[in-house]
């Protein structure tokens, strides 16, 4: 379509290439179904979800998933995760800062030694 040109054209001006694309179609009921990732309803929500579930899919392609205990005295840790992944959430205990997150594949070996098993 010339929707899908334009947006081609558009993305290769700015010289953005080598990241993914989702193609959404918005108006279900009008959707040309061949050329679509995924078509949606933004009136009736119709596959929000299954969208917002290819977007996580995405970004979170390169990261692992996290749960770690880091006692106060390793606080560099903390800023680590911070630096590096991101964080879903954080609990502050008698011992330490339980975090739970994502954290890219390749910076997971510094956080492995606090890892908890659930």
């Amino acid at each position: 379509s010339t929707q899908i040109a334009v947006v081609e054209e558009t993305l290769e001006k700015l010289k953005i290439e080598g990241i993914p694309i989702i193609n959404v179609y918005n108006k279900i009921d009008k959707a040309n179904i061949e050329t679509a990732d995924i078509t949606i309803s933004a009136k009736d929500k119709t596959n929000l979800e299954t969208l917002l579930l290819a977007i996580e899919e995405i970004i979170y392609n390169n990261m692992k998933k996290f749960t770690i205990k880091v006692p106060y005295s390793d606080a560099n840790i903390i800023a680590y995760c911070n630096e590096h992944g991101e964080k879903i959430d954080t609990m502050y205990e008698e011992d330490g800062v339980l975090l739970k997150g994502f954290i890219h594949l390749n910076k997971f070996y510094k956080i492995e030694p606090y890892i908890l098993v659930e």
